[in-house]
């Protein structure tokens, strides 16, 4: 391994999660004590309290790897897998709410694709005959560039 970074959900957001979470599980307790609640409401608020359950398991994590031939990144089960070969550039970047309108998987006012748990620091990849880069949230953008340039 050349290269090895993870990246938390930054803390609003894990209290956002919280707050939606408690929300169901509120609704799923107080839902059948009103008689004029319809009968598919409970079981509707359970299934989403399992969907963003995972969403939250999956999301809360961003993995950056720079191993062998390949740089692999991703959340949870959503992983991409370039090989270091075909990447043309790396340089820091700059991840704004403006840019990308939130965390997770985004598609930037600037045609990029960012893997983001939170806003500041990161590094854009350009990857040959690929018509959007990829932008990475990194604690250390120079480091990460580094790694993807070493033994090419």
């Amino acid at each position: 391994m050349i290269y090895s970074e993870k990246q938390n959900l930054v803390w609003w957001v894990k209290y956002l999660f919280l707050l939606i979470f408690g929300g169901i599980i509120l609704g799923v307790i107080l839902s059948p004590q009103d008689p004029e609640t319809p009968f598919w409401v409970a079981p509707f608020l359970i299934l989403l309290g399992i969907l963003f359950f995972f969403i939250f398991i999956n999301f809360r994590i961003l993995e950056i790897k720079v191993q062998g031939r390949f740089l692999e990144f991703g959340f949870g089960i959503i992983k991409k897998k370039i090989l270091r070969s075909d990447i043309v550039s790396c340089e820091e970047s700059s991840i704004t709410f403006w840019r990308y309108g939130g965390i997770g998987i985004r598609l930037g006012m600037d045609g990029t694709v960012c893997y983001n748990t939170r806003f500041g620091k990161g590094v854009r990849i350009k990857v040959k005959n690929k018509k959007r880069d990829y932008v990475l949230t990194s604690d250390n953008p120079q480091a990460l560039c580094q790694a993807l340039k070493a033994g090419l």
